[in-house]
């Protein structure tokens, strides 16, 4: 049980005790007082700068009746600011009152402004600096300069925009005023410069009567006579807007107030007391009513206590609202009259009456900050004596929290559990007062804590000092005095309580046995810290506590601190090992380092390389061979101090990286049959494992005999310029370097096109048997294996040797008559007249344009069946079934082929050429390649789609093979092409697929 609570249970059992002494009934709270079944947090009301703390009062508080001290007597008391000795009255139809309260048992008008021409009534004033603003009824708002009290000077009266409206209330923020201005609405008004405001806009709806108005932040609430309280935004000031209400029936007043994030209204209504959530949004829920059939009119918030005023005889009543979820009655000032409001200064409460004037009276008589009804009631401290346990603090910040900034442990901005009863609230025998402020002890301690810095030694101990007579550190008089904000005080890392009651040092020296090891270490390492151990070795590593403290930083309590099978000793003064490789001069090897299992980071411990492995610790690639001594002894099994474990002239690292083996003897081995040894393959630095290290589609072995590099990709290269790619020539055997391999005079590609052997001297040979050897079939571009190229039923060497046509063109004079059927019917193949065959020709014209309709459907239909049969259309339906069969190129010839011949080579190669966009083909030399670049950075784009599709997902292994084909094919086509930077940003997509 905490001191709080000890004290409230002692003092409710005496204040019962008490009661059943005398006989009395204690008047029960009105069941209807409280509201136990709102569920949402206690919350603490913060007004004015003061603590946030719970505070219980008992049901007694109420009993209190407080009584007049003075009595101003104004006939219609409205709204009144109190500043210094001056206060300002808004006086209802007296106008405007300036008064002098520095005698508050006699208050002296000394300036008044009233409107005698048009005398209305004066409901609320507000004070900035010399100017009073004034809600003067249907007067408006009156600017008012009260610089010269005794006679004040009106500035600026506005009440024209408002129309038939009384001015009621008024709240201030920054340069805006804002009215509560009845059924004229809330009105906002720029008073920057106050002796000429400005109207802004308002706040307006059918049967609005707003009485009064608060803001804060960005919100204004105000009291509809009509309705309760509205929720505004004034963001836009031209043109508030409602955000939600509450409907209390008939609100007058409100104060606003907040706590920990969460805020609160409190208003005065006809129909009672109510408090409002304000967080609720946008509509404020009910926390709390209080209704007993009175009127509330006005209210005042101060030091967690609501002072609320009602109408007909009721006079004031105090709340306390410190828990919005359990208001207690906390006093009451009974009266007659209509309790217009009150206002609350210092220990003075002003009753604002309508009939009676100001009425004064005395909350705190010894103005402690703590109402006479707690102090009597609840507290039991002295409502006469401020400071009632004498320690120099008032009562009421003892009790409510008090607000020691300069206090470095007042971590809330206040402190909490003073006792107003007790100069010695935490009982550590420091007076409250003395550890609060810097006293005559040099110390700011904390009040509610007998232990401020928590080191286990009490704050009286360590300021009165610890009498601990058998110490050696003790002073004459056997006491130790320590730090009590300090939980160290000689920074050794050790609580001063530790070393006084754990380990019996010195709490102000850092080395207790001044042995060079601080207390902490010796501590922390279970050796002596009372007396001087440097010498010893306690884990028996060959190093004194004192070297391995300052020198090696080791664990003396460890002999192996970094646990590399090695001691601390043998790791700084060395292991014997003669016959280690890397051992020194006397045979010692030294690593130097016990606080670093792995020295050279190599992936093997010390110990191992010194004891086992045979390798230097020193240096995590012992033969320099760019394998790590892990790799060699642990992966791969070589030796850490040979760079070719195997003696085969291959280093380690070449055959580890590229996949032969470092332990066996491969010199010569040929693994991927590409007609180089590995020994050539390393001189070379092309893959022992891959036959075509380039991919070019040319073996290593026979870009080595035909001079080309092995690691450069040129098989779409022509390097004789004969037509035929490096990699044709490969394929059909031919050289690379000669256009003609055989030396027959036929280019190598015309005979591999035609297909003719390019490697045997067939010149003179005739293997289609049409009277034209090879040679003069390449002559007049005929084909050296069909004796009828043009398929007109004469051989090639009849046409060019005996009738001198075109073996290329079925009717070489263009008259519609084939070669052959001119010989046939004695008619000159060369001479387009000699056709007697024209008349018939008109003939037949002259029938076809009789029967015109006949015709156009012959030509439709002719049309379709030519369009569906042209050589161009087979041509490129052929292309796209190899395309879809995966192949990757056509030679022009076999694209001839397949049309039957009908086009010739230069036809492919301009269709191609037309049609390789639209087609996705590309023409290189005399091969037609089965894509584009456009394809290509088409899927490009299909491919980073995908992959910003599958972001958030695992991808399937099929999937993922299946696109890496896709994209591999792509790279192989790049290759080909040389489409480079198509191929660097394929090669980026396939590593995101991977």
């Amino acid at each position: 049980m905490n001191l709080k609570t000890t004290k409230n249970v002692l003092l409710y059992s005496l204040l019962f005790a008490v009661l059943l002494t005398c006989n009395l009934q204690p008047h029960q709270q009105n069941d209807d007082f409280k509201n136990d079944d709102i569920n949402i947090e206690d919350n603490l009301l913060v007004n004015q700068g003061l603590a946030q703390k719970d505070i219980t009062l008992s049901i007694n508080s109420y009993l209190h009746n407080y009584t007049e001290y003075s009595n101003y007597g104004a006939v219609d008391a409205r709204d009144l600011v109190v500043d210094g000795n001056f206060a300002y009255l808004a006086d209802g139809s007296n106008g405007f009152r300036i008064l002098n309260i520095t005698d508050k048992s006699s208050i002296s008008e000394i300036g008044f402004y009233i409107n005698s021409t048009s005398p209305d009534i004066a409901y609320s004033v507000a004070i900035q600096g010399n100017i009073a603003y004034l809600c003067y009824g249907l007067n408006g708002l009156v600017i008012l300069d009260i610089t010269n009290k005794p006679s004040p000077n009106v500035l600026f009266t506005m009440k024209d925009q408002f129309g038939l409206a009384s001015c009621y209330d008024i709240d201030i923020d920054g340069n805006y005023a804002y009215l509560a201005y009845g059924i004229f609405g809330m009105a906002i008004v720029d008073i920057t410069t106050p002796a000429t405001p400005s109207y802004v806009g308002k706040y307006h709806h059918v049967s609005i009567d707003v009485r009064d108005v608060k803001v804060y932040n960005i919100y204004a609430f105000i009291c509809d006579a009509n309705y309760g309280v509205h929720k505004l935004s004034i963001s836009n000031k031209d043109n508030p807007t409602r955000l939600g209400g509450y409907d209390s029936g008939q609100a007058f007043q409100i104060e606003i107030s907040t706590a920990s994030d969460y805020y609160y209204a409190f208003v005065a209504d006809y129909n009672g007391f109510f408090i409002l959530s304000l967080y609720s949004h946008p509509n404020p829920t009910l926390v709390y009513q209080y209704s007993d059939a009175t009127h509330a009119r006005g209210i005042h918030l101060e030091k967690r206590t609501a002072f609320v005023t009602y109408e007909n005889d009721v006079g004031m009543r105090m709340f306390n609202v410190s828990n919005v979820l359990d208001v207690e009655f906390a006093g009451q000032f009974e009266d007659t009259g209509d309790g217009f409001g009150v206002t609350v200064v210092d220990e003075y409460a002003y009753i604002l009456d309508g009939s009676e004037g100001i009425e004064l009276i005395t909350i705190d008589s010894d103005g402690d900050e703590l109402y006479d009804g707690y102090e009597i009631n609840d507290v039991l401290t002295d409502p006469f004596d401020p400071d009632t346990d004498n320690d120099t603090l008032y009562d009421g910040p003892e009790f409510f929290g008090y607000p020691a900034l300069d206090n470095p442990y007042n971590t809330s901005g206040f402190f909490y559990g003073l006792d107003p009863l007790n100069v010695d609230s935490d009982n550590d025998t420091i007076r409250d007062d003395e550890e609060i402020f810097l006293g005559i002890d040099g110390f700011m301690t904390n009040p509610v804590n007998n232990d401020t810095d928590a080191d286990e030694l009490e704050d009286r101990y360590e300021l009165g000092g610890i009498l601990y007579p058998t110490s050696p550190f003790a002073n004459g008089t056997g006491y130790i005095f320590t730090d009590p904000t300090d939980v160290d005080s000689d920074n050794d890392l050790l609580w001063d309580g530790e070393e006084i009651n754990t380990y019996g040092t010195d709490p102000l020296v850092v080395d207790t046995d001044a042995d060079g090891m601080s207390d902490k270490y010796e501590v922390d390492y279970f050796l002596d810290p009372l007396s001087d151990d440097t010498t010893l070795d306690k884990d028996s590593d060959g190093l004194t506590n004192i070297y391995e403290h300052s020198v090696s930083y080791t664990n003396p309590n460890n002999n192996d601190t970094d646990a590399d099978d090695l001691t601390d000793g043998e790791e700084v003064n060395g292991i014997y090992n003669a016959t280690h490789t890397y051992a020194n001069g006397t045979g010692w090897v030294v690593t130097g380092k016990p606080l670093n299992s792995d020295s050279d980071a190599d992936g093997l411990k010390d110990g191992v390389e010194v004891k086992f492995s045979d390798s230097n610790p020193l240096d995590s690639d012992s033969d320099d061979d760019q394998l790590n001594d892990f790799a060699e002894y642990i992966t791969y099994g070589t030796n850490v101090n040979s760079n070719d474990t195997d003696n085969d002239d291959l280093p380690d690292y070449w055959e580890v990286t590229s996949g032969t083996d470092p332990l066996t003897i491969d010199t010569f081995s040929d693994p991927d049959n590409d007609n180089l040894t590995n020994w050539q393959e390393f001189q070379l630095g092309t893959n022992p494992l891959d036959d075509d290290t380039d991919g070019d589609g040319m073996p290593d072995g026979w870009e080595i005999d035909n001079s080309f590099n092995p690691l450069v990709p040129n098989g779409l290269a022509d390097t004789d310029n004969d037509g035929l790619t490096n990699r044709e020539e490969y394929n059909a055997g031919t050289n690379p370097r000669n256009p003609d391999t055989d030396n027959d005079g036929l280019g190598d590609e015309w005979e591999v096109e035609y297909g003719t052997n390019p490697l045997v001297d067939d010149a003179s040979d005739d293997p289609d048997g049409d009277g034209l050897t090879n040679e003069q079939e390449m002559l007049n571009d005929t084909d050296p294996l069909d004796d009828d190229s043009d398929d007109d039923l004469l051989k090639d060497g009849e046409e060019v040797l005996i009738y001198g046509t075109d073996p290329n063109l079925a009717d070489s004079d263009g008259d519609s008559f084939s070669d052959y059927q001119e010989i046939l019917d004695g008619t000159d193949p060369l001479d387009g007249n000699s056709n007697q065959a024209q008349s018939r020709l008109a003939i037949l014209i002259a029938i076809g344009t009789s029967s015109a309709i006949g015709v156009l459907i012959l030509l439709t239909i002719f049309f379709i069946v030519y369009w569906t049969t042209r050589p161009e259309q087979k041509m490129f339906r052929f292309i796209a079934k190899q395309k879809s069969d995966g192949l990757e190129s056509l030679s022009i010839k076999e694209i001839s082929e397949q049309v039957d011949k009908k086009l010739n080579k230069g036809d492919v190669k301009q269709l191609v050429n037309e049609f390789s966009e639209a087609k996705g083909i590309t023409l290189v030399d005399n091969r037609v390649w089965l894509t584009s670049r456009e394809e290509i950075e088409k899927n490009i784009q299909d491919y980073h789609i995908w992959l910003n599709q599958v972001s958030s997902r695992v991808i399937s292994r099929k999937d993922k093979q299946v696109m890496s084909s896709r994209i591999s094919h792509d790279i192989k086509m790049c290759e080909k092409l040389q489409f480079n930077e198509l191929l660097a940003e394929l090669n980026k997509i396939l590593e995101r697929v991977i």
